[in-house]
């Protein structure tokens, strides 16, 4: 229930030109600089804060084929070679081989590059 006292003074006993005017006369008063500060303090109210589970980064990095083993995979498989060699060392690989995986891993890393400018 509202307090008599505040009902003689309530927005909606008001007319609309006149709480537009009050409005207007609080807005002129403000610099820009304190527009700009409340706006700020707005938008920041809207920001929802969200904390990754830990389980969410790997599961993430997963999809995206971006763990060690599917970035090997991707850059073997793009280079025309075996994927399951993902873990052999690089000089077990003859050298027209290493040119391919060059190739294949700066081809990745232009397309990764794109996907992140893109997110």
């Amino acid at each position: 229930m509202m307090d008599v006292s505040l009902i003689d003074n309530h927005l909606s006993f008001q007319s609309a030109a006149e709480v537009i005017r009050s409005r207007e006369i609080a807005a002129a008063t403000m610099t820009p600089a304190d527009r700009a500060h409340a706006e700020l303090a707005k938008a920041r109210k809207l920001i929802k804060v969200r904390q990754p589970k830990v389980g969410d980064v790997l599961q993430v990095a997963k999809t995206w084929g971006a763990t060690k083993e599917g970035a090997r995979r991707s850059v073997l498989r793009a280079a025309g070679l075996d994927a399951a060699r993902w873990n052999c060392p690089i000089h077990s690989f003859s050298e027209s081989e290493r040119i391919a995986i060059k190739a294949a891993a700066a081809e990745a890393q232009r397309v990764f590059r794109q996907v992140f400018d893109a997110i």
